[in-house]
């Protein structure tokens, strides 16, 4: 990711006044964040996660994949998928508000790595989303799926999983699933 220059902050309008350039645009204090558009590792195992996590939702819940998500007046994120509230996922709006979220699923691509792990979970913890899953793709023993629940301000662990084990989800929605489905050939 990478900071754009402006000559003065970035607004949320601004952000949506840009061109479609394929990138990925979001919003931190003001700063333009732009990413290139992940590998097709990364949208595989987003498709292939979307699949499993769908089958498993009940009718009160949704999920959506790359809506922005506002986390404050000049913070809007753009995860792989959110799950919330059937009723305030189907609004006609440019983007959801924090408080509409219930869980945010971030894949890391080489260029987020590290906002990924820290800046990302830092301000969904801090906009009061309770359930923040993180994948890593390039481990060592294939995908790494963790998860963590929100305990007061910050992020703990709640599980995590590598190819081969099973990482089990109770809330928002109950599921089960091993890791290595997300990029199985």
């Amino acid at each position: 990711m990478n900071a754009v220059a402006h000559p003065q902050p970035y607004t949320i309008a601004d952000l949506y006044a840009l061109p479609d350039d394929g990138m990925r645009h979001e919003l931190y204090d003001g700063a333009l964040l732009v990413s290139p558009p992940p590998r097709v590792h990364h949208h595989l195992a987003v498709s292939r996660l979307h699949g499993i996590l769908s089958r498993a939702l009940p009718e009160t819940l949704e999920m959506l994949d790359n809506v922005g998500v506002r986390l404050g007046p000049a913070r809007l994120l753009v995860p792989d998928l959110v799950i919330g509230p059937r009723e305030a996922l189907t609004q006609d709006e440019l983007y959801l508000p924090a408080s509409a979220v219930l869980l945010v699923v971030e894949v890391e691509s080489p260029s987020s790595v590290a906002i990924d792990r820290t800046v990302k979970p830092a301000l969904y913890a801090e906009a009061g989303i309770p359930w923040y899953l993180r994948i890593a793709l390039d481990g060592e023993h294939g995908p790494k799926v963790h998860l963590y629940r929100l305990h007061g301000a910050v992020y703990a662990d709640h599980a995590v999983a590598t190819a081969g084990q099973m990482l089990t989800l109770d809330e928002p929605v109950a599921v089960a699933f091993d890791p290595a489905e997300l990029t199985a050939r």
